[in-house]
């Protein structure tokens, strides 16, 4: 069957579609993007999380700072394998209660993010404080002079396929807690 310039056959039917070989360039197309994309949505998301979990913790450290200054009452942190927690100094008793209501109740992270505390330039060890002690010390006081004590904290994702950056929160204990992400 012979065409002629305009696409129509001799016998006057004229010849619509795709061929193979143009369908099956598109797709391997659709199938590279897919695939890309689902890369990078995995990538992405725990990105996401680790900010997000990141600029959470450092909002409720100011936020406990504060509060120990405006409401007089000195308060303390400490980390653990799977997340964070706050205390209240209660006199009476001379002793540390853990937090259970509202933004400074513990915080379970999800497993693959890490805190790694610092004070005075030496780590201090997950779980050295265990936040479901009965008797617990916090590794890092905010008191209701405004002080807080000097700390480096560093949230990283932990996981063996993937390199995100990590964040850092810090005080020197005079100034306000500080947050900086690190590639």
């Amino acid at each position: 069957m012979r065409l002629s310039a305009t696409g129509i056959s001799d016998s006057g039917l004229s010849v619509k579609g795709f061929t193979l070989i143009e369908i099956l360039v598109v797709l391997v197309i659709i199938g590279i993007l897919a695939s890309v994309t689902v890369m990078t949505m995995g990538q992405s998301s725990g990105q996401r999380e680790l900010e997000r979990e990141a600029r959470r913790l450092h909002a409720v450290l100011k936020m406990a700072a504060d509060e120990a200054v405006y409401n007089g009452r000195e308060l303390g942190f400490a980390t653990d394998f799977g997340g964070y927690g706050f205390f209240l100094y209660d006199p009476a008793e001379a002793r540390w209660v853990a937090l259970e209501e509202g933004p400074l109740r513990q915080h379970e992270l999800r497993s693959e993010i890490r805190l790694h505390l610092e004070q005075e330039h030496r780590p201090v060890l997950p779980g050295a404080v265990k936040l479901s002690d009965s008797d617990p010390v916090p590794t890092v006081l905010l008191l209701s002079s405004g002080e807080v004590s000097p700390f480096t904290l560093v949230v990283e994702w932990h996981a063996s396929s993937t390199t995100l950056p990590h964040y850092r929160l810090s005080t020197d204990g005079i100034q306000d807690i500080t947050f900086a992400q690190y590639p």
